[in-house]
């Protein structure tokens, strides 16, 4: 990073907590871990992969960019639209399971409207009621198997949490590589977590 000493000190960042306070330190995210800035051109050759493998399907937002920026403006283009997608099922559901935002005792932090999903990520945060966060998380993967993360104080996710009056919650992340099959059967571990929780 390259500024100004007194422009950065009297700019608030968004950080996570435990950095520093003092410029310029506070705009760093946290610790580069060194050994993912060799894996960029792994990323970049799946991305090319990727957006070869989709490039029809979203012809008609790629149409300016040649070359290998087309093929990742493809495969960002795909992935965007389609994680869209899972993030419709994740907070709505489908004909075969309910979604967060329908799920009595789930409380669903951010933005919950299905009609709102392409002003959000699908990044999930919730609670369910009544039951520890860590606990849930521990549940979640020794009946179902399925890896959350729940995160308190000091976490990326921590300054979002306090908006809500939360210091700690569950995190969900859906990506390009799940189904709707596999969101599916989140949900119905979250009923699960529910009832188990709840009894």
């Amino acid at each position: 990073m390259c500024a100004r000493r007194e422009l950065l000190e009297s700019l608030q960042p968004y950080k996570v907590l435990p950095s520093p306070k003092e410029a310029p330190s506070n705009w760093e995210m946290g610790t580069r871990d060194q050994s993912l800035f060799a894996s960029i051109s792994a990323v970049m050759e799946y991305l090319d992969w990727l957006g070869s493998k989709v490039e029809g399907q979203v012809r008609e937002k790629i149409d300016a960019y040649l070359g290998r920026r087309r093929l990742l403006k493809a495969a960002l283009t795909w992935i965007e639209n389609y994680e869209r997608e899972l993030s419709l099922v994740m907070l709505g559901g489908n004909q075969s399971v309910e979604g967060l935002s329908r799920i009595a005792g789930v409380e669903v932090y951010g933005i919950t409207e299905p009609a709102q999903v392409q002003s959000r990520v699908p990044t999930f945060t919730f609670n369910i009621s009544d039951a520890d966060p860590l606990e849930v998380a521990k549940y979640f993967w020794e009946k179902h198997a399925i890896a959350v993360l729940a995160e308190n104080h000091g976490g990326f996710y921590s300054r979002t949490l306090n908006t809500y009056g939360k210091s700690i919650a569950v995190r969900a992340s859906p990506v390009h590589f799940n189904t709707v099959e596999e969101v599916g059967i989140f949900l119905r571990a979250v009923k699960d977590a529910v009832r188990h929780f709840g009894s």
